[in-house]
């Protein structure tokens, strides 16, 4: 290991440009270092890149194909495009809408979805894709 010259002696020699590059490459060095352990850590737990079998915590583990696309549990549909889809040329009441919406297979856990729904209908209010009739009232545009 070599021994670091005085302070004064580095200030002596160097600019302080010429030492502001230097701890821009030493920073540089040791991040693309550290970068590189990440990536191998990271790697040890893909199964494509260790081999297709790996071990975490004990427990042997293979690679397993997704399943097939009919078999993959449905999107969640957006509330404001199952609202669009209940609506239609003649007005419905919030709750008539709600119960639409919850027939056409939309799921939430909100214990007050009708405030949610209101929301949504004020929202697409605003993008101008339903009109508001009446308070309480919506219809397509």
């Amino acid at each position: 290991m070599e021994a670091k010259p005085p302070v004064e002696t580095i200030l002596q020699t160097y600019s302080l440009e010429e030492l502001l590059d230097l701890a821009k490459m030493k920073a540089r060095r040791l991040t693309d270092e550290n970068l590189e352990a990440l990536k191998k850590h990271i790697d040890s737990f893909i199964p494509e890149k260790s081999g297709g079998v790996g071990i975490t915590a004990g427990r042997e583990w293979k690679i397993t194909k997704p399943p097939e696309p009919e078999m993959r549990a449905e999107k969640k549909m957006s509330l404001g495009r199952c609202v669009l889809e209940v609506l239609g040329s003649e007005p419905l009441k919030i709750d008539k809408i709600m119960e639409a919406v919850l027939a056409r297979g939309y799921k939430s856990r909100s214990k007050n979805l009708k405030q949610i729904l209101a929301v949504e209908l004020s929202k697409q209010v605003k993008k101008n894709t339903i009109k508001k009739v009446k308070p309480g009232v919506y219809v397509r545009k």
